[in-house]
This record gives C-alpha cells, structure tokens and sequence, in this order.
C-alpha cells in the first residue's frame, strides 16, 4: 500500500465521497468596526490528500496572511474533512498574528473541531443553534493484513494528536476525552462549555433567542437516543421516542424541522 497516498479523515458520515472537495472558504471584507469574517462552508477537502495539493494550502495560507495583525472571526459550519488540512490549518491560525476569534453557528464537527481549537484563548464562541462533534479519525484503505495493520497503527497515532489538541481546553481526564471521541459525540454549546471545549455561549439579543434555546432543547430531547449521543444531566426524556433505528442523520434532520416549526409558530 502506498502510504502517502492513503487519506485520513475525521468526517461526520465517514469519507467523502470520489471527487468532492474545492474550495471550502469564503472571505467577508472588514467593514467599519466589524472585523473580516473567514467562512469554512461544508467539507475540508480540496479532491485530493490537503499535503498532495500544492495548490489550496498555498491558496488558504496566501488569503489568511493577507489579514495579518488584523482581528478575524473564523465562521465554522462544517461535518469536517482531511484531518492533516484540519491540522494545517490549526498550526496556520495559532501561528498568526492578530487576535483570531472562532464562532460556531451551525456544525463544527471531527476536523473542523480541531480547528475550531485554533481560537485564541476566551475568543471561541458557539450559538445556541451550534453542535460540536468530536470523534477518531477514518480512513478508506485496502490491502492485505499486514497492509490494514499498519493503517490501524497509523489512526491511533492521529488519534492521540487530536486527543492532545482537545486536551489543551478540555476540563477532566484524558480517559474521559477518549471515551467521548470512542463514542463518537455531538455536544449542545452548553455541553461543549461544560467540557471546556469553547469558552463561552453567544446569546442573541433579539427575540430569537428564546426560539434557539428550544432548538437546543430539541436537539438535546433527539440526542438523547442516538447512541454516541451526548446530553446534559437534567434535560428530560424526548415525550416520544423515536422509531427504533433511528440513525443520527435522520434524528438530526427531524429536529431542525421541529426547529423550522417553531421558527414559524414564533
């Protein structure tokens, strides 16, 4: 098996598939005392292994130190990607200059959550609408024993690199971060805090935000029977549990109806 051709991810629903990626990022200019925002919009996967491409590294890298010493704000809604592009561009944020703020409005999950990591410290921020999502690493490979035993070894090794990224926020024990990424688990924002995993909840001034937080109790009623799934002490049982198995794409997608619902009942 060629090793550097094999790709590592951590994705939420496993590798992409043949041919997706490009380009995942978007710019919005600063604009009076707003500083730039920095969009990471669906999967961290340019179609090819991140240190295979010269072309979009050099690109990121290129648009990034072009708002040096400036304040940014780096929006994450993403299922994650090529882990070693997530590592990447994590060393690229912690190395800037600037203060480097990171809002999670939406998913931030497996490598994306790693660079959610990059935020300088008490400048990562979820929304009552966020989900963080934290998992082992993937990988798609073929070979003989010996070929998958050596990818196996490989995982673990990744594995314990994010596990010393997470740790570097996460309040607790080691072997309880493992057990969180064994069980493969998607966190409310209060959950993430409770972790240490961001280091405050964005509260929306208007009327809406009565409408996030019981979104936030809805997909907190949902997770509540995904297994993996991570839930708050306190929070009670969904009044109706959901058919037998329910898989968490499908649970997920059920309670951002509910939240559309509530949305137009608002």
């Amino acid at each position: 098996m060629e090793r550097n051709k094999t790709r590592y991810y951590a994705t939420e629903g496993g590798a992409p598939a043949p041919g997706d990626g490009g380009r995942f990022w978007a710019w919005r200019a600063q604009s009076g005392d707003e500083p730039a925002h920095l969009r990471l919009d669906g999967v961290i996967d340019s179609g090819q292994s991140w240190f295979d491409d010269t072309v979009t590294p050099r690109a990121f890298r290129a648009e990034l130190d072009a708002h040096e010493g400036e304040t940014i704000v780096v929006d994450i809604n993403s299922p994650g990607g090529d882990i070693f592009a997530g590592f990447d561009i994590l060393d690229m944020l912690q190395s800037r200059k600037g203060v480097t703020r990171v809002r999670i409005p939406a998913l931030c999950a497996s490598a994306a959550s790693i660079i959610a990591m990059g935020a300088d410290p008490g400048e990562l921020v979820m929304t009552r609408t966020g989900m963080l999502m934290i998992h082992n690493p993937l990988v798609s490979a073929c070979g003989n024993a010996g070929d998958l035993r050596e990818q196996a070894a490989v995982l673990d090794e990744i594995t314990d690199i994010m596990v010393g990224v997470y740790m570097d926020r996460f309040k607790g024990e080691e072997s309880a971060l493992r057990a969180l990424l064994d069980a493969e688990s998607y966190m409310t924002a209060d959950e993430a805090l409770g972790h240490g995993l961001i280091d405050r909840i964005e509260e929306r001034e208007s009327g809406s935000s009565a409408s996030a937080q019981r979104y936030a109790a809805c997909m907190q009623d949902v997770l509540g029977h995904i297994p993996g799934g991570v839930r708050s002490k306190g929070v009670p049982a969904a009044p109706k549990k959901p058919a037998a198995g329910i898989d968490r794409r499908q649970a997920l997608y059920e309670a951002e109806q509910q939240y559309h619902k509530i949305m137009k009942d608002e």
